[in-house]
C-alpha cells in the first residue's frame, strides 16, 4: 500500500505520530499541560496499535504552527471492510471547523490506502457540536444503541437511484423517440428505469441503518483538555 506521511487540507497540516515519538515526547516535556495531552495520546495510540491501516495515530495543525489542535485515532472495527475513527479536540469550542477539515481530510486518506475498506464509522453521545462536526465531514447518523449514536462515511460512489434515474431518463427519451413522442409511453419508460434504482436505493439504505453484526460502540471523543 502506498502511504503518505502527511495529509494536508486548506487550512491544516494532519501529522502520523508513533509510540515511540509520543513517549520520547513525555520524557522531554516540562510543561504539565503539554505532557498531561501527550500522555493523554500515548494511551490512544496503544489502543490504535492493530489498526488495519499504516498509520493510527494523527495530530491535527494548523499550518506553519507548532501547537496541536487535537489528535485522530484510527482502530479496528469488529466487522469486516470498516474502521472506526475517534477524535480529541483540545478545545473544541471554537474548533469545529477545523475538525470536520481533519475528518474529511483523514477518511479520504484511509479510502486510498486500503482499497478494500467499504466504511469508516465512528460512535458518539448526543452531543450537538459532534453532530455538527461529523455533519460537515461527510458522515451519516445510520442508527443507535446502548445511548450511542453511529455515524458512518461510506466509500464514495455513485448511488443506485441516481444511476437508475439517469437511465430511465435515456430510456424515456429512446421510448418517446420509438413512438413519436406519445407522452405516456414516455412516462412508463422514464419509471421503468427509475422503480428499480429507487427500490435497491432503498434497501441498501435500510441495511446501512441496521448495522453489521457484533458491532461494539466507540465514543467520539470531541472533549476539552485531557
Amino acid at each position: 500500500m502506498k502511504t503518505k506521511n502527511r495529509i494536508h487540507t486548506f487550512q491544516l497540516s494532519i501529522v502520523p505520530r508513533t509510540l515511540e515519538e509520543l513517549e520520547k515526547e513525555a520524557r522531554i516535556t516540562s510543561d504539565p499541560i503539554k505532557k498531561a495531552q501527550t500522555e493523554h495520546a500515548i494511551a490512544a495510540c496503544k489502543t490504535g496499535e492493530n489498526s488495519r491501516l499504516p498509520h493510527a495515530l494523527w495530530f491535527i495543525y494548523l499550518r506553519k504552527k507548532k501547537e496541536p489542535l487535537g489528535f485522530a485515532q484510527f482502530c479496528d472495527a469488529p466487522a469486516d471492510r470498516e474502521t472506526e475513527i475517534n477524535l480529541t479536540l483540545y478545545h473544541p469550542e471554537n474548533q469545529e471547523r477545523y475538525a470536520a477539515q481533519a475528518l474529511k481530510g483523514l477518511w479520504k486518506w484511509a479510502f486510498s490506502q486500503d482499497r478494500s475498506l467499504d466504511r469508516v464509522t465512528t460512535w458518539l453521545t448526543r452531543d450537538l457540536s459532534a453532530v455538527r462536526i461529523l455533519e460537515r465531514a461527510g458522515f451519516e447518523r445510520v442508527f443507535e444503541s446502548k445511548g450511542l449514536v453511529r455515524y458512518e462515511k461510506h466509500r464514495p460512489c455513485i448511488s443506485f437511484l441516481a444511476l437508475f434515474m439517469a437511465i430511465g431518463t435515456l430510456v424515456g427519451m429512446l421510448v418517446g423517440y420509438l413512438t413519436k413522442n406519445d407522452p405516456i409511453c414516455t412516462a412508463l419508460g422514464i419509471c421503468a428505469g427509475i422503480l428499480p434504482g429507487s427500490l435497491i436505493d432503498s434497501a441498501v439504505r435500510k441495511r446501512r441503518r441496521k448495522g453489521p453484526k457484533n458491532s461494539t460502540p466507540q465514543k467520539f471523543s470531541a472533549i476539552g483538555k485531557p
